[in-house]
């Protein structure tokens, strides 16, 4: 008589659950720093928003980054004040919202959020760029970009 198989034997199973452990060892951390770079997508978003706009509309009105400060407002707009404590609905924050003199913008995160154990900052540089009809030119720096939360 013949015999038929009746199922799957115990090492088949075995080897179906160690395959799946292996990768979701891969997986699990990479869906993990890919979260965290998603909410960071946050602080970008904000900073490149109205602060941004404002230095951009400042250029150009005055030919002079030197007069993109807090609150400066033109005929086109303005420049937002500091803003400071600014929560999303995830649970992170920005700690602090600035802008410096010639118009560098700077985002510093709270010091536990997007699962770090120390704040992140996410700097954005501005410089008028020659022979473009008075564009800005912006330059991303802060240590977002050591930790993989940003890029340049």
């Amino acid at each position: 008589m013949q015999k038929v198989q009746q199922g799957f034997t115990l090492i088949e199973l075995m080897i179906v659950v160690a395959i799946i452990g292996i990768l979701a060892s891969i997986a699990v951390p990479q869906y993990q720093n890919f979260i965290q770079k998603t909410e960071f997508k946050e602080v970008t978003s904000v900073a490149g928003g109205d602060w941004k706009v404002g230095v951009e509309l400042c250029a150009q009105e005055e030919k002079d980054l030197s007069q993109c400060v807090p609150s400066w407002s033109g005929a086109l707009g303005k420049i937002p004040a500091d803003a400071t404590a600014i929560a999303f609905p995830n649970g992170n924050s920005i700690a602090t919202l600035t802008t410096t003199g010639n118009g560098v913008i700077t985002a510093t995160t709270g010091a536990t959020d997007y699962a770090q154990t120390s704040a992140s900052t996410y700097i954005m540089t501005p410089a008028m760029a020659t022979g473009l009809g008075g564009n800005v030119i912006w330059t991303i720096s802060g240590n977002c970009i050591t930790r993989g939360l940003c890029s340049q």
